[in-house]
């Protein structure tokens, strides 16, 4: 919901606008039918209803759209890719060719068991890693990152293979205090990237430099 409603206040298109307003507007009946019934969902996994097919393809396709807007063409594209394969799988050739799902199996995994849209990875990053994630943006907002930046840069910003190094101290330092990775990756990330790239690196080194060092820190 929350990228539907960035996307409102850039829109200046009325239909644009309109259409990101439908968006929100179908993202919140989903979310307040799913949590209004939850316990019953629960108990019918397995056997959806009428309603639970429609919340569910809506469901799918809000996610499918907030990642094409979140992260780019490529995710959408993979997952979009990938929900048509369960279903056409059955009429591939070969190796590729897999056992039927109907289009209410698809939606009962993908919107009412754990393997779905509300699945363990949901709950983790909502329960955990949210809370690191918020603990990274007061980092940011009060200014230690700024801090823990500057001390890496004077410690080994004029030394050799200086960005990299940079990367790892500014890791270390920022994972002694939030203790989560991908927060770490977000945060240093955004800098030490552009830097390493700037100065020669691939981008996939840089890439890898950074998930290893903020997995270690």
């Amino acid at each position: 919901m929350i990228i539907f409603l960035i996307s409102i206040t850039k829109r200046k298109h009325k239909w644009y606008r309109a259409l990101d307003i439908t968006l929100v507007l179908l993202t919140t009946i989903s979310l307040v039918y799913t949590f209004s019934y939850s316990e019953s969902i629960a108990f019918r996994a397995g056997n959806p209803n009428p309603m639970d097919y429609a919340i569910g393809t809506i469901v799918l396709l809000l996610a499918i759209e907030g990642a094409r807007r979140a992260v780019g063409l490529a995710i959408a594209a993979v997952t979009g890719f990938f929900l048509i394969y369960t279903y056409f799988g059955p009429l591939f050739p070969g190796f590729l060719k897999h056992a039927p799902y109907s289009f209410g199996e698809i939606i009962n995994i993908q919107y009412l068991e754990l393997e779905g849209v509300w699945g363990i990875p949901t709950g983790a990053m909502s329960t955990y890693i949210i809370i690191f994630l918020l603990f990274a943006g007061i980092l940011v907002q009060t200014g230690m990152l700024s801090v823990f930046m500057d001390l890496a840069m004077k410690l080994f910003g004029r030394t050799t293979g200086g960005p990299a190094k940079v990367a790892v101290a500014a890791s270390t330092l920022i994972g002694s205090v939030s203790g989560s990775a991908a927060a770490n990756a977000l945060l240093t990330g955004q800098i030490s990237i552009p830097l390493m790239k700037g100065l020669g690196y691939k981008p996939t080194f840089a890439g890898a430099v950074e998930a290893s060092v903020s997995s270690g820190g």
